[in-house]
C-alpha cells in the first residue's frame, strides 16, 4: 500500500494506493478516517490498483496521518 501527503497551503490530501488483494485493508482504513473526520472528502477510482484520494483542511488531514501510522503505515511526504 501506497500512501502519499500533498501540503497546498490550507489544504491537504492523502493519496492511498492498493492492489487488488489488499482492497479490504484499505477499505477498513478509509472507514476508519472517515468514522473519525467525516468532514473529508473522499474520491475513488481505479480497479486492478484502487487509488482513493482524501482532501480536506491540513489539520483534519494530519489528524488521518496519525490515524494511519499509528495502524504501521508510512506515509511519505511529497
Amino acid at each position: 500500500m501506497n500512501i502519499e501527503l500533498q501540503h497546498a497551503g490550507d489544504n491537504a490530501r492523502l493519496i492511498i494506493t492498493s492492489g487488488v488483494f489488499r482492497w479490504g485493508k484499505h477499505n477498513s482504513l478509509i472507514g476508519e478516517i472517515l468514522m473519525c473526520l467525516p468532514r473529508l472528502k473522499v474520491e475513488d477510482s481505479g480497479f486492478l490498483f484502487r487509488t482513493t484520494i482524501i482532501t480536506g483542511p491540513s489539520i483534519h488531514i494530519m489528524y488521518a496521518q496519525t490515524i494511519l501510522e499509528s495502524a504501521g503505515y508510512d506515509v511519505v511526504e511529497v
